[in-house]
């Protein structure tokens, strides 16, 4: 079935009278070529059957519908002597042949004439084929003068929000030179406090030293060391000088170190306390020094202190409920015992405490229960500095747990 595709074509009045051949666009993308025959009046309909090839094959070719518009030109009226003479000259208006309807060009078309194009709907749906004929020149001045007056007025906002901002600009830097004076004569204030009070502060830290120092003389090795670290292990210490992990708690006013594997030994180390030079990092090391501390077994078999620690090498004292003793050497887990024995002033039994001191001086190990000497040994087998820790550990078969409570840990930094 064929189809009607509609289309407008603008044509001047040259065009109308002589006809022309035009290619016009189509809707659907694709031109055509078509006749526009003479004589052809403004508004017509012009109707071009099967003058569109089919898009696809086997279709019929569609019929083409052109509405024609003539391009209307201004007309100056020239005085021209009529070949007619007298009465014989047709009035204005009248028919110059016969047949011919009365026109005015102010007041209507003929009848049957389409409407003229200040009355039809122009442009025509789809638009024109050609460009539009140029503007009046009085319009194109009433443009002009209206883009003048419109940039005018922008220019007037502009010039005006500018200064609305430097106005406001000014008043911020006014308020901000007025807040900054403020500030620093506060600031100068607070500094001279500051400084006052740093220095109460620095000779109440100074004061608090000294007394710590004058009440904590070494008590094994009368007048010798540097004192370094007090601490209950109550947990009220920040921060602690013990790694907790996942074995040692605060509970109870004491630090509890629990081995919950049998043959298994667990100990928590010694941090962030200061060295001998006074210097503080996260595992210190200590070579020559005196250590004491207040040891509880809770349950389990023994409890004790790691030094000298360098990787899988240290020296451990421990000791069990019962008071027995065991100084050892641990090379990597393999253990050679230096001395054991027993102590008659260790108070015997679970949950007795017991004071326990330690002395190391280069190859001197010495060691005491409740303030009384309990051994003494020469060993070079680990002379270099190194870490501190606290254990709690299982005899080897044995099932159950240890657990350990320790209080009261002091440090003494030996000058030798």
């Amino acid at each position: 079935m064929a189809n009607e595709i509609s289309t407008s074509v603008l044509v001047n009045e040259q065009e109308a009278r002589a006809g022309a051949v035009l290619e016009l666009p189509l809707p659907d993308g694709r031109s055509t070529s078509v006749t526009i025959p003479a004589g052809v009046r403004n508004g017509q309909v012009l109707q071009f059957p099967a003058h569109i090839p089919p898009v696809q094959e086997g279709e019929q070719p569609d019929t083409l519908i052109v509405t024609v518009y003539v391009e209307q030109q201004d007309e100056q009226t020239e005085a021209v002597t009529s070949p007619l003479s007298g009465d014989q000259a047709p009035a204005a208006g009248a028919p110059s042949y016969p047949g011919e309807q009365p026109f005015s060009a102010t007041t209507s078309v003929p009848p049957g004439y389409p409407p003229l194009p200040s009355q039809a709907a122009f442009p025509p749906q789809g638009g024109y084929p050609y460009a539009p004929t140029a503007q009046p020149p009085q319009r194109k001045k009433h443009i002009v003068r209206n883009v003048i007056i419109i940039a005018s007025i922008l220019v007037i906002i502009f010039v005006a929000c500018a200064g609305l901002l430097v106005f406001a600009v000014k008043q911020q830097i006014d308020k901000s030179q007025s807040f900054v004076v403020t500030q620093i004569a506060g600031n100068k204030t607070k500094v001279a406090q500051t400084r006052v009070n740093a220095t109460q502060v620095v000779q109440t830290v100074v004061a608090g030293t000294t007394t710590a120092v004058a009440a904590n003389p070494n008590p094994y090795l009368s007048g010798q060391g540097t004192f370094l670290v007090q601490d209950k292990l109550d947990g009220s210490d920040t921060p602690s000088p013990l790694l907790k992990g996942p074995a040692g708690e605060y509970r109870d006013g004491a630090f509890h170190i629990v081995s919950v594997v049998k043959d298994m030994i667990v100990s928590c180390p010694l941090i962030n306390t200061p060295e001998p030079d006074g210097s503080r990092v996260l595992y210190p090391q200590y070579k020559n020094f005196t250590a004491e501390f207040k040891m509880t077994i809770v349950q389990g078999d023994t409890g004790g202190i790691h030094f000298r620690i360098s990787g899988r090498q240290a020296y451990r004292l421990i000791f069990d409920s019962m008071g027995r003793y065991q100084l050892n050497a641990d090379q990597g887990g393999k253990l050679t015992s230096l001395s054991h024995g027993a102590s008659a002033a260790f108070h015997q039994g679970l949950n007795q405490e017991n004071t326990i001191g330690l002395a190391v001086d280069g190859h001197s190990i010495l060691w005491f229960v409740n303030g009384q000497p309990v051994g003494a040994v020469n060993d070079s087998t680990f002379g270099d500095a190194g870490g501190i820790s606290l254990e709690a550990g299982s005899y080897v078969g044995h099932t159950y747990a240890t657990e350990v409570a320790f209080r009261d840990f002091r440090l003494w930094a030996l000058n030798s």
